[in-house]
C-alpha cells in the first residue's frame, strides 16, 4: 500500500481518535507524545499524575481488536518465561467501554542516547554484550512466531541508565579516566503484538529493511536487517543511513541509499521491487540515476560522498556480521539462530 494511502488512513484515525497530546487517560495519565499509531491502536508516552513517573500506554480500540487477541497478549506479557529482555516491563491492563490500555514502565535512557553520547566510551565488550542480548531477545520473539517490526536503537532500553568513571592504563605509562556504562543490560521496548502490523508506517525509517520499504512485506528477515542496523549504530556510533523524508520520491531515495551503502542490488531483489514499485529502477540493468533532479539535496550529497559498508568497517569480524545481516535481498540473510551459532561476534566470550 502506498504511503499516500497510509497518510489518508492516519488522517482519518487522527480525526476520530480521542487521544492527542495533552489528553488525560483514565483521569490519571497525561499524554506527552504519540509514538506510533494505526487504525486500531496508539502507542503513547504518558506521565502518571500520581507519581510523575513516565509510562508507555498501548491503547487498543475494542471495536477493531478481537478480545482474544488482547487476552493472549496479556497472558504472554505476564508469562515469567518471557522475562528475558524481549519486551518492556508490563504493569497491567485497564479497560473501559471503548478501549483496552496496556500499561508499561518507561526507561529513562535508550540505546540511542548511548550511541549519541560522545562523552561515553563504548567498549568492545559492551558493544558485543549489547548486540548479543538484542539478537537473543529478537530470536526469542521469533521462536514464538512473533515479529517485532520496529527494532531501532530508540526502541532498546537500558535496564540501568547509570554510568561510571574508570581508570585505564595507557601506552605512555599513565592512567586516564573514561566514562562507561555501569551495566550493559538492555531489553527491547516491545509492547505486545495485538494490531502490531497495523502500525503506520511499519518500522522506523533508518532501520527498515528493503522488503518493508518496497511493499513486499514484513518477515523475520526484516527484523534481522533492523538488528544489523542497531549493531552498526554500536560500532560506528551513528546511524548507518540518513533519515529520508516522506514524499513521492521516498522509495526511490531509499533505493539510492541502500545501493550506495550496501549495493549493488541483486537481480532477484530488483525484480521484486520492479513488480511492486515501477519506476524505482529503470528497465535497464544499470543502477538508478542518482542525479535525478527530484532527489533531495541531502540524499544526493550522501549518495555521492559516502563509503560502501565494505570500506567503513575496519574490523573484519564486524564487517562479516554486518554484511551478513544487511543483505539487500531478504533471501540471502541468515536467521538469528545461524548468526548466534556461527559468528564469534555474538559469542559470550568474544571480547
Amino acid at each position: 500500500m502506498g504511503r499516500s494511502i497510509w497518510s489518508l488512513i492516519v488522517k482519518n484515525f487522527d480525526n476520530s481518535s480521542r487521544f492527542a497530546q495533552g489528553s488525560v487517560i483514565l483521569d490519571k495519565y497525561v499524554v506527552k507524545k504519540i509514538l506510533t499509531r494505526g487504525q486500531a491502536f496508539q502507542l503513547l508516552a504518558v506521565e502518571d499524575c500520581s507519581d510523575r513517573c513516565a509510562r508507555i500506554i498501548r491503547v487498543l480500540r475494542r471495536s477493531l481488536v478481537p478480545e482474544n487477541r488482547v487476552s493472549d497478549d496479556v497472558r504472554w506479557l505476564l508469562d515469567e518465561r518471557n522475562d528475558d529482555g524481549r519486551h518492556a516491563v508490563f504493569c497491567g491492563l485497564i479497560s473501559d467501554y471503548s478501549h483496552h490500555y496496556l500499561i508499561f514502565e518507561r526507561s529513562g535512557r535508550s540505546l540511542q542516547h548511548v550511541v549519541r553520547d560522545s562523552s561515553l566510551i563504548l567498549t568492545k565488550r559492551h558493544i558485543r554484550e549489547i548486540a548479543r542480548q538484542v539478537l537473543r531477545a529478537v530470536r526469542s520473539l521469533h521462536a514464538d512466531s512473533i515479529l517485532h517490526t520496529n527494532i531501532s536503537s530508540a526502541n532498546i532500553d537500558l535496564v540501568n541508565p547509570e554510568t561510571v568513571t574508570e581508570l585505564v592504563y595507557t601506552a605512555d605509562g599513565t592512567f586516564r579516566e573514561r566514562k562507561v556504562l555501569a551495566s550493559s543490560h538492555v531489553r527491547l521496548a516491545f509492547y505486545g503484538q495485538a494490531a502490531l502490523l497495523d502500525s503506520i508506517p511499519v518500522g522506523t525509517d533508518q532501520y527498515c529493511a528493503p522488503e518493508i520499504v518496497f511493499g513486499i512485506g514484513a518477515m523475520e528477515e526484516s527484523d534481522v536487517f533492523s538488528v544489523g542496523c542497531v549493531v552498526a549504530d554500536l560500532i560506528f556510533r551513528h546511524s548507518l543511513f540518513p533519515a529520508v523524508a516522506d514524499g513521492p520520491l521516498y522509495k526511490h531515495e531509499k533505493a539510492i541509499l541502500y545501493d550506495a551503502l550496501l549495493g549493488p542490488f541483486p537481480l532477484t531483489a530488483k525484480e521484486d521491487i520492479r513488480l511492486r514499485c515501477p519506476g524505482v529502477f529503470d528497465e535497464r540493468e544499470e543502477d538508478m540515476n542518482i542525479l535525478d533532479a527530484g532527489i533531495s539535496a541531502d540524499v544526493r550529497l550522501f549518495a555521492e560522498s559516502c563509503c560502501n559498508l565494505r570500506d567503513l568497517a575496519t574490523d573484519s569480524g564486524d564487517l562479516a556480521v554486518l554484511l551478513s545481516m544487511l543483505q539487500l535481498d531478504y533471501r540471502r540473510r541468515p536467521d538469528l539462530v545461524f548468526l548466534e551459532e556461527n559468528f564469534e561476534f555474538f559469542s559470550p566470550t568474544s571480547f
